[in-house]
C-alpha cells in the first residue's frame, strides 16, 4: 500500500488564492456578492480549479467549492477588513480558518486553505536549498536571468560607471576567480 510523501511541501508549487488577484478580478468591491471560478494552468494543462462566491455584505466570507483527491469540499473562509492609515478604501484580509491570522493570500495544503504558518513543514524553495547552492546562485543566477544586457542598459554616466553596472562588474569579476577553468574566456 502506497504512503504520502515526506518531502517538504514548497510553497511556491501549491495551489494559492490571493486577494491582489481576487481585487483585480473585481471580486472585492464594497456590498456585492459575485460569484464565479478560478483555475490554475501548468503550460496548458489545467491543474486546478474551483467555484467561488464572495459577500462583501456583512459579515463578509468566501465560498470555495473545489475536488481534493476525488472528494467535494465546500468551505467558508472570513473575511475581514481595515481603513487604511492614508486615503480611502479599505484593506482586504482572509481569516485563516486554522490559525486564526490575517493574511493576504492562502494555500491549498492537504486539502484545506490555509495561512503558510498555520502547516507544518511547508518552507519556501529559497529554505531548503544548501547555504553553497543559495551562494552559487547568488553569483551566478543573473546569468539564468539575463544572458546579457538589456537593451537600455546604462552603463556609463557623465562618463563613470552606474553602480548597477559596478555591481555586474563586481558580480563578473567574483565568478573569474570562483571559476576560473571555465569562465576564463569571459
Amino acid at each position: 500500500m502506497g504512503r504520502y510523501s515526506n518531502d517538504p511541501i514548497i510553497l511556491e508549487n501549491c495551489i494559492s488564492i490571493d486577494l491582489k488577484h481576487l481585487k483585480k478580478l473585481g471580486y472585492l468591491k464594497p456590498d456585492q456578492i459575485r460569484a464565479g471560478g478560478l483555475q490554475w494552468r501548468s503550460g496548458k494543462q489545467i491543474i486546478g480549479k474551483l467555484s467561488i462566491i464572495v459577500n462583501t455584505i456583512a459579515p463578509p466570507y468566501i465560498q470555495l467549492e473545489y475536488v481534493y483527491r476525488g472528494e467535494p469540499v465546500k468551505r467558508c473562509i472570513w473575511l475581514t477588513n481595515i481603513k487604511p492609515p492614508i486615503g480611502d478604501g479599505r484593506k482586504w484580509f482572509f481569516v485563516c480558518p486554522v490559525s486564526g491570522k490575517r493574511c493576504t493570500k492562502l494555500y491549498l495544503i492537504n486539502g484545506f486553505f490555509v495561512h503558510r504558518l498555520a502547516a507544518k513543514g511547508v518552507f519556501y524553495q529559497k529554505q531548503i536549498e544548501s547555504h553553497k547552492d543559495r551562494e552559487f546562485y547568488g553569483v551566478l543566477g543573473f546569468m539564468f536571468d539575463k544572458m546579457e544586457l538589456p537593451k537600455h542598459y546604462k552603463t556609463h554616466y557623465s562618463g563613470n560607471p552606474t553602480k548597477r553596472f559596478t555591481r555586474y562588474l563586481n558580480k563578473v569579476e567574483k565568478i573569474k576567480t570562483v571559476l576560473p577553468g571555465v569562465l576564463g574566456k569571459i
